[in-house]
């Protein structure tokens, strides 16, 4: 069952695509990689520069697996095909048009409700706190929003968040089952959420509310860029790449040690910290599940650590947990990267998702309910999937797909 209860590998093997691997060192005494470089960059063709090393974030139809949704790839009946930005949750989701219009959806025995949702100014961003089943939304003003699933299954008015969110202008955010980490334009890092049991909030008293959002102290000032939240964890990265991360290691998802249970990290950090087995990688985006994460380096490698039961991790092996390591597949080079519950997905440089992990409740999409510790590419109508944006979350992924990422190369 697919649930919360439940050394590096070097390999002289040189990429026949882009890349020639020179070579592949652990992390030397003081935590750093010592080495993770490449001789060259073959030539790029005229076809990937056109592509970028970005998504498009083009606007097109949302599909939507796992959970409640399904075990295959489908779309959201009613819901328009103009949709930029998607987030899901079990049964539950959000989207954004092309018009800058709101959406809300919601699952249940196979029938699926739209409704659009108000909010003052356009809608720029959206996450989901599953616990609460709702959708956190950002807009184009810098201020943050909640909208509630009901007890009948409608989307509640979206209600401003109050206190320091108020007065400062968001830029970014993102949220795990029962946190939330905003960036603000001023540098500052803004945390609420309902528990801070393993100072996920980055704060390790327990006696503050952990309702309210408070700034986050982050070593050195680092300017953040990027941040991602799991279940009691959160991992940031910095203007230059560097990790840093907070809250729960039973599992060593923070990136701070191999063998957390000697040192008492399951319990708490006290405080943000440099992630110092990750020193050395310039990380350019970050991803984290239920107690694992995934660290997407600027040169398309995937790092990953934490809970491994599943084989979310792409180390082709079910160990109960690892310290960061690249994922074996040394081919792979990605461009975006989201992980849900026990699963993790990643659109690679072709423009094809693909997922591994968990698959208890069909949250790889790829039609069967068995589990894969080797990466699946995802497809719909035997088409390989290839998205504009994506996103997971506990045991569902959501994308948008354009007509002309939507087909076969």
């Amino acid at each position: 069952m697919c649930s919360r209860l439940k050394g590096v590998l070097c390999l002289g093997v040189a990429s026949s695509t882009y890349f020639n691997l020179v070579a592949c060192e652990a992390p030397s005494r003081d935590g750093s990689w010592t080495r993770w470089l490449f001789q060259e960059e073959i030539p790029i063709t005229k076809k990937r520069k056109e592509k970028g090393n970005v998504l498009t974030e083009s606007p097109g139809k949302v599909l939507v697996w796992g959970g409640m949704f399904g075990k295959l790839p489908r779309t959201i009946k009613g819901l328009q095909e103009n949709i930029k930005k998607v987030a899901i949750g079990n049964g539950f989701g959000g989207a954004i048009s092309s018009e800058g219009l709101l959406y809300g959806f919601t699952s249940r025995t196979g029938k699926d409700s739209v409704q659009q949702i108000d909010i003052p100014g356009k809608p720029t961003h959206l996450e989901v706190m599953e616990s609460n089943r709702q959708l956190v939304l950002l807009n184009s003003k810098g201020r943050v929003y909640i909208s509630s699933v009901g007890d009948q299954g409608g989307f509640e008015p979206a209600r401003m968040m109050e206190g320091i969110l108020r007065k400062v202008k968001v830029d970014r955010l993102s949220c795990g089952r029962e946190h939330c980490v905003a960036l603000s334009d001023r540098g500052q890092v803004i945390a609420w959420g309902n528990s801070n049991e393993y100072g996920q909030l980055g704060k390790s008293s327990k006696h503050l509310n952990p309702q309210t959002p408070r700034v986050v102290d982050i070593p050195g000032n680092a300017s953040i860029t990027d941040v991602a939240c799991g279940d009691q964890h959160s991992v940031f990265i910095d203007l230059k790449g560097g990790v840093y991360s907070v809250g729960c290691d039973k599992w060593a998802q923070l990136g701070v040690s191999s063998e957390p249970w000697l040192k008492g990290h399951e319990r708490f950090t006290n405080g943000v910290q440099r992630a110092s087995l990750l020193k050395g990688l310039a990380g350019s985006e970050v991803a984290c599940g239920s107690q694992h994460s995934v660290l997407l380096v600027k040169d398309g490698t995937v790092f990953t650590f934490g809970f491994n039961q599943w084989g979310q991790l792409g180390h082709h092996n079910y160990s109960s947990l690892a310290p960061p390591s690249p994922i074996a597949n040394y081919n792979i080079r990605a461009v975006s990267v989201c992980a849900g519950e026990n699963h993790t997905c990643l659109v690679t440089e072709y423009g094809e998702l693909m997922c591994i992990g968990c698959n208890e409740y069909g949250q790889l999409g790829i039609g069967t309910l068995q589990s894969s510790m080797k990466w699946r590419k995802v497809k719909a109508e035997r088409k390989v999937v290839r998205p504009s944006y994506i996103h997971s979350s506990g045991l569902a992924t959501a994308v948008v797909v354009d007509k002309d990422l939507y087909k076969d190369k």
